[in-house]
Order: C-alpha cells, then sequence, then structure tokens
C-alpha cells in the first residue's frame, strides 16, 4: 500500500507518462497527415470500441508495457512443406490448463507436445479463443473459463508457455479462433465492464452486435463494428506472440434463421444493397476474412492463415454462409484449407475418397494449400452419420452400411489412420493433415483403446517411412 506522498509521485509520474505518450500519438497524426494525409482514425464511429492503432503507438513510441505479452515480437515463422497436425482443442486445455499453476501447465502441455512430436507430427494447433474467450492477455477479451475461471487470471500467459514449448521441441504452433462463437447468458452477467462485448451489452447495440441464440452469445457477422473487434483480436495474438499461423474454425453463421439479422439485413436494402440474404451473409463473411488475412501479413508476411470448414462444401454454402469455392480458388482470403473429412472409407453418404476428390477438384489455385482434416476421435465407434438411412438421425441398420466403418473385427490390426494418410500423402493436391483430437489419441477411453493402440502404431510407422523417403 502506498502512503499520500508516493500516492502524490504516482499519480504526478502517471501524468506525465500520459502526456508523453498523447504527444507521440499527435505526432504521428500530424506527420502522417502532412506526409499522406491519410486517416488513423477508424472509418465507422465506434466509440465503444478500443481502435487497433492503440498498440501501433504503443509499439512505434519505443514504450515498454509491463503487461505480459504487450511487447510486439520479431520472429520468422516455422512452417513446413507437409503440415502433420493435431488440434488441441478446449475439450484438452480443459484437463491441461483448468486450475493449474504455470510450472503444472508448463509440464502438462510440454508432455502433450512431445507426444505428438514423438507421434511423428511437426505442428499443433491449439485452442486460444474458443468462446470470446482468451487463453492469454487480451485487450479485447476476457480471462477464459478453461484458464482459471471465466474472467480469471491465471497468474500466467498460457499462450506465451505454449509457444515457447512448441518451439523448444521445433513444432509449428497455429493459434486456434472460434470468430464469431461468445459467452455463455450467465458469463455475460460477470463480465468486466472493460470489454466491447460488455459496452454492446449494455447499450443499444445488444441485439445487433451479439445476438443470443438458446443461452449462448455469438457476435454478428454482418456488423462491422464486429468484424474490426474480430481482426484486432486476431493482430494482437500476432503482434505479441510468435505464433506460426492462425487457425479458424467452421464456425461462421451459427444459423440459417432470417430472425437473427433481420434488422441488420433490412436496413442492407434500404440503403441499396442489392444482395439477396444468402448472398449477403457470404459476403460479410468474405469481407472478415479478407480483412483478417491483410492484417496478419502487414504485421508479419510469414504468419499462415488457415481455415477449417466441414467437409460438406453445400452445408458450407448454404448453411454456415462460407463460400469455400471463392477461398480455394482466390487469393487473399486464407493460405491454407483443411476440410474436416470425418468420413471412414465405407461411408455411404460421402466416404473418404469422394469427399478428399471433391476438395482436390476444388482447391484450384496453387498457392492455398490443401490439407486434410481427418477423425481419430470416431475410431473403434459406430458413425451414425454415415448411413444414408439415419435421415439426421440414428442409423436405423448399422450392421448394413457404413456406420461401423470405422470398426474393424481385429481391433489389435486396425489401421484406418494409415490408410487415409497414404491416399492424402498420394493427392497431388493435398500438402498434409490435422488430427482431431489430441485426447482421442492418447486418453482414449477404455473399450477403444487397443483399435487406438494399433492406429498409432501403423500411422507412426507410415509417418517414419515418409520421412525417411524426404
Amino acid at each position: 500500500m502506498l502512503d499520500h506522498s508516493e500516492k502524490g509521485m504516482a499519480i504526478e509520474m502517471k501524468k506525465v507518462k500520459i502526456k508523453n505518450r498523447l504527444m507521440i500519438v499527435l505526432s504521428v497524426i500530424v506527420l502522417c497527415i502532412s506526409v499522406s494525409g491519410c486517416d488513423l482514425l477508424p472509418s465507422q464511429n465506434s466509440s465503444d470500441l478500443k481502435s487497433k492503432n492503440d498498440y501501433q503507438f504503443l509499439v512505434s513510441s519505443g514504450e515498454q508495457d509491463n503487461t505480459p505479452g504487450r511487447q510486439a515480437v520479431t520472429y520468422t515463422p516455422k512452417n513446413y512443406g507437409e503440415v502433420k497436425a493435431v488440434w488441441i482443442s478446449y475439450i484438452e486445455l480443459k484437463t491441461l490448463l483448468l486450475g493449474k499453476t504455470e510450472t503444472e501447465f508448463t509440464e502438462s502441455i510440454e508432455k502433450a507436445f512431445q507426444n505428438a512430436k514423438n507421434l511423428g507430427l511437426n505442428t499443433v494447433v491449439v485452442h486460444v479463443r474458443p468462446y470470446g474467450d482468451a487463453v492469454y492477455q487480451s485487450e479485447y477479451f476476457p480471462w477464459s473459463a478453461y484458464a482459471k475461471g471465466f474472467g480469471e487470471n491465471p497468474g500466467y500467459d498460457p499462450l506465451q508457455v505454449m509457444v515457447t514449448k512448441a518451439h523448444q521441441l521445433d513444432l509449428s504452433i497455429h493459434a486456434w479462433v472460434n470468430p464469431y462463437r461468445s459467452i455463455t447468458e450467465e458469463e455475460s452477467k460477470i463480465i468486466s465492464n472493460e470489454y466491447p462485448f460488455s459496452k454492446w451489452l449494455h447499450n443499444e447495440k445488444k441485439g445487433t452486435n451479439i445476438v443470443n441464440l438458446s443461452g449462448r452469445w455469438f457476435y454478428n457477422p454482418g456488423v462491422e463494428e464486429v468484424r474490426k473487434l474480430i481482426v484486432a483480436g486476431v493482430e494482437e495474438i500476432v503482434k505479441y506472440y510468435p505464433v506460426d499461423a492462425i487457425h479458424f474454425d467452421d464456425y461462421f453463421y451459427p444459423t440459417t434463421d432470417t430472425e437473427f439479422d433481420k434488422t441488420l439485413y433490412q436496413a442492407y436494402i434500404d440503403e441499396g444493397g442489392k444482395l439477396e440474404l444468402d448472398a449477403w451473409r457470404r459476403e460479410n463473411v468474405n469481407t472478415l476474412l479478407r480483412d483478417t488475412y491483410t492484417a496478419i501479413k502487414k504485421i508479419n508476411d510469414g504468419v499462415l492463415f488457415g481455415i477449417s470448414p466441414q467437409a460438406n462444401i453445400s452445408n458450407n454454402f448454404k448453411s454456415q454462409y462460407a463460400d469455400v469455392i471463392r477461398w480455394c480458388s482466390t487469393p487473399g482470403y486464407l493460405d491454407y484449407i483443411c476440410p474436416q473429412i470425418y468420413y471412414n472409407f465405407k461411408s455411404e453418404t460421402t466416404d473418404f475418397v469422394k469427399s478428399l476428390t471433391a476438395w482436390e477438384a476444388l482447391a484450384t489455385h496453387p498457392a492455398i494449400k490443401l490439407y486434410i482434416g481427418i477423425a481419430p476421435y470416431k475410431i473403434g465407434r459406430v458413425d451414425q452419420w454415415a448411413c444414408t438411412g439415419a435421415s439426421g438421425g440414428a442409423c436405423t441398420a448399422p450392421n448394413d452400411c457404413g456406420a461401423k466403418g470405422w470398426m474393424v473385427n481385429d481391433p489389435g490390426n486396425s489401421s484406418i489412420l494409415k490408410q487415409q494418410y497414404e491416399k492424402i500423402k498420394k493427392s497431388e493436391r493435398c500438402s498434409g493433415f490435422f488430427l482431431y483430437n489430441y485426447q482421442s489419441l492418447f486418453s482414449p477411453e477404455d473399450d477403444v483403446k487397443i483399435q487406438v493402440e494399433s492406429e498409432m502404431k501403423n500411422l507412426k510407422s507410415a509417418l517414419n517411412e515418409s520421412s525417411a523417403k524426404g
């Protein structure tokens, strides 16, 4: 605790620091105007949202912020020609991170990364913003419930620990962000007032910028202010952490219901907009991706931007308003795409080979890498969605269709993952694969453990053989 004299001195020092910072900012603005007439202020009135440029001023001024992760980093990203990756989701983080001290988490994540490396993988894709929260020190999003507790600072920076340990093991690390999915209704009651979400919650932006669906809030893709927030969140990761890539998951529009953004779309039409609702929604997502890609490249051109959509191309386009056709054929949206081809070889709906072939045909631009997401979490399980007779529900005759395509007669001699890898390896268009998820491989349930161990042994053998061939 400070006494009165110390408190007064601290206040005066703070005033001087603020004054100096303001002078730097004003100098930058004057210089910019005089040289090029550029506008450093946001084009949209977004008083509730901290400007992205605040960070730029801090860095350019040479000042040091004592907040963990606030010092800008300069680094050369580590990304491999053939990517062999595993997703580590918030589900795994709940075990590896939640409630752990820095020492405990360091040990647990190092073990996880070492397990991945021992299998023959070279990349880890780690959830850093699963639900509009953050497992790092963020200016825009509250601390994740999977760190210590929602809104609670764990006392260290988990993302900094992860990038350090990944690079020590020569692993590339992709920071995984769900762009629009946000916090629960209960969490919204306790979120700190410092964040944009909270400010929007308590003004007219509630129901527009943020929309509640069945007890969970979502950021609205059609709002420019929202897109700026998401981009700013990506910028702070790339600026302050030596991640090798930013990774978006398949969570775009959360619903096809026209009521979700009815008012916003009507305003667009009233202003002379010509796009139908579906096309307008797709363009909103496209705009976010273009802006995100551009922002990343301005900070560090070597950092990749990738997206993992669902495997069903039609569902992406029609249900989530994800224009994967454009993303795969046109530069400026992403560096790689990784469709989640979670099918077995016997699936009646769309089997693994058919889906792989479809994505090979779709990914037409040579600068855009194609990776394939595969599903070890289904090993040894009945896949209800593999059966055409399921009709959106349970398969009525699993023995007569591909629903048991992830199961084998001899669990100790199973090699589905190896076979899928070999198909990917032979593809002239594919450059790697992602495994979903870590837990299913390294902490399998007892009833599938034998088959999973067999799958890992055979996959590792194939990866080692591939590496030996170069």
